[in-house]
């Protein structure tokens, strides 16, 4: 599935804030499209992932358009 996520602040904003008040709001708007997310799982503590749920494509192309 594809997600789609809107924000006023940076992925790397978000990843290192401890706390949602220590988040500084962008003046600009962030758009994070992706395409798919790859199961979970490892063989570091079970069995690897499954095929079926494995991000397998090589090249993947797509339009995004903004009126």
């Amino acid at each position: 599935q594809m997600e789609i996520n809107v924000s006023h602040y940076t992925a790397k904003a978000i990843a290192s804030a401890m706390h949602t008040d220590e988040l500084v709001k962008s003046d600009s708007t962030v758009i994070r499209i992706d395409y798919k997310d790859s199961g979970l799982g490892s063989n570091s503590c079970g069995p690897a992932l499954l095929e079926k749920y494995r991000l397998s494509e090589k090249d993947i192309n797509f339009a995004f358009y903004m009126r």
